[in-house]
Parts: structure tokens; sequence; C-alpha cells
């Protein structure tokens, strides 16, 4: 018998960049134990809230094309944007120095303060529950995609195992 799968629903439009752009990079090896999802500001500040200063994830931008990376500084959480370049580097605005990948933004933030309060990341914030990664479903979306266009006889609605 044939086992018939339904593409799981489609995203957001705001997250098309990320599925043309991101997928393969961050899934090269494995996906970094810093990464989220498309979280919201208040469930990463909720992930942080009990973690040591300098505990620090990234996740998918809802305001923009590229990332939030939000750490845990002194007295409250901080929320700041990484924006993806024309040329596929990542910065942070307002500092000068751009990153070919989201891991060495990490490396570089784990030895450069950010500035300009000077603050170190210092400890990943890891899955709540890394069995249902809460960037499951753009993973899944881009996979599914892949299947779809690899299998010429699908209609778009469903996929065939």
């Amino acid at each position: 018998m044939t086992e018939v799968r339904k593409l799981p629903p489609p995203l957001p439009p705001r997250l098309d960049w990320f599925l043309h752009t991101q997928v393969a990079q961050l899934a090269r090896d494995r996906v970094p134990e810093w990464f989220h999802g498309a979280i919201s500001r208040e469930y990463a500040e909720d992930l942080l809230e009990s973690q040591p200063l300098g505990s620090f994830l990234l996740r998918v931008s809802h305001s923009h094309v590229g990332y939030t990376l939000s750490y845990k500084a002194q007295s409250c959480c901080r929320h700041l944007m990484v924006k993806l370049l024309d040329d596929g580097t990542l910065v942070i605005p307002g500092e000068r120095v751009t990153h070919a990948s989201l891991d060495e933004l990490v490396s570089f933030h784990r030895q450069t303060p950010i500035e300009p309060r000077g603050e170190l990341l210092t400890h990943p914030c890891r899955q709540k529950d890394p069995a249902n990664a809460d960037y499951e479903e753009l993973f899944l979306f881009s996979n599914a995609l892949a299947e779809e266009a690899a299998c010429p006889a699908s209609t778009g609605e469903e996929m065939r195992m």
C-alpha cells in the first residue's frame, strides 16, 4: 500500500529567504545548538530567563530578512537584528564587521564584546525539547519542497512515499 503524505502548510512569504538561502548552510553538518526557528521574542525570553548571564540563541526574525540574536544581559534580555546582506554575509547593524556565517558571528562575539555595552556571548541556549526542535517545521518544509521537485508526478498537494 502506498502511503500518502501531505506537504506541511506553506511558510509565510517573509520566510522564503530562509528556505532559499539559509537551510543548506545551517544544516550542512548539524544544526547549531544555539539555533532556534521562527520563535517569538517572548518565547526567546522565556528560554533565556533561567539561563546564566551571556546565554544566547539565534532565531529567524519575524520583522526583517535575517535573524535576531537574543541574549541574556545583566538586567534584561537584549534582541539584536542580524541582517542578511545582498552578498550573503551577515551583520549586526551598527557594527563594521560582517560575517560569512552564523557560526562565524557567534564565534566572533564569544571573544569580542557586543558594542556599545561590552557584553559577550557565553552559553548557547539549547532546545527545550531536542526531540521536538522549534526549527523543525522550517527544515521539514524545505525537505518536502526538495522531494516534490525531485518527483515530477507529484501534484503539489501531496507526496507519495
